[in-house]
């Protein structure tokens, strides 16, 4: 989820580099702040000298995000830490301002009517088929665990899923077509022959470096699979994490 932050912000850049309209609460501010989240929630699990850097980085996102219950929360959670404390004096002043700023003002809470942008997309579980927050990682019902996009850290869906032909883990095939394409390294065209051996079908070939391992993949490599193969999938993914916390 965290090298997913480092994806989305480059992404960012990109697009504001290239003047394009950024008016506005963009996507990838909102798959920013929900990333950042859920990486907040296991901030233990991250070395002391960096943790309060992304809890700062969590609180920007959300307000920018519009998800400002959720500044305020990590806000407070971090002038009320000792430590945290201590080494937010240490950090920017522009980024202290901005924290005690959040602090200091409350915000009212969430309403369908001011908290619009907050709302997150629901998508259907794979396993109960209910519809749930789409960075959701938990099923409703059975309470087991359900893998998250390798491209985008939603978590994934049954109508929606394949496997990166490179790495083997498991994507949305809409968000690793839409990846290739804003990251794309290379693209050109192919001939092709036709039956009678004549050069006449032109096909084009997109190609960028995989999130994981960073190896070319192209449009053409990335296959939808079977319902059931995604379900003995979750099902042994499950398994695996269970064997491990043993």
């Amino acid at each position: 989820s965290y090298k997913l932050v480092k994806v989305y912000a480059k992404r960012r850049q990109k697009e504001q580099h290239q003047q394009r309209n950024n008016s506005g609460v963009g996507d990838n501010n909102c798959s920013m702040a929900r990333l950042l989240l859920r990486v907040a929630n296991c901030i233990g699990d991250f070395p002391e000298d960096q943790r309060v850097r992304i809890l700062i980085s969590t609180v920007i996102e959300c307000q920018k995000s519009g998800l400002k219950n959720d500044a305020y929360e990590w806000a407070c959670h971090i002038c009320s830490h000792p430590t945290y404390k201590t080494q937010l004096e240490d950090e920017n002043t522009k980024f202290k301002k901005k924290i005690q700023a959040i602090v200091r003002r409350r915000p009212p809470p969430p309403s369908d009517d001011n908290h619009s942008m907050s709302k997150e997309v629901m998508t259907p579980c794979p396993l109960s088929h209910q519809l749930i927050p789409e960075y959701y990682l938990t099923c409703p019902k059975t309470k087991d665990l359900i893998p998250f996009c390798v491209c985008s850290g939603k978590h994934l869906t049954l109508e929606d899923f394949c496997f990166c032909p490179v790495s083997g883990l498991p994507v949305l095939y809409q968000e690793y077509i839409d990846y290739i394409r804003a990251e794309a390294t290379a693209a050109h065209v192919v001939e092709k022959k036709g039956c009678e051996g004549e050069w006449e079908k032109k096909e084009d070939i997109v190609t960028a470096l995989d999130p994981v391992c960073g190896k070319p993949v192209s449009l053409s490599d990335v296959k939808k699979c079977d319902k059931q193969v995604a379900l003995d999938y979750i099902k042994s993914y499950n398994t695996y994490v269970d064997t491990k916390s043993r």
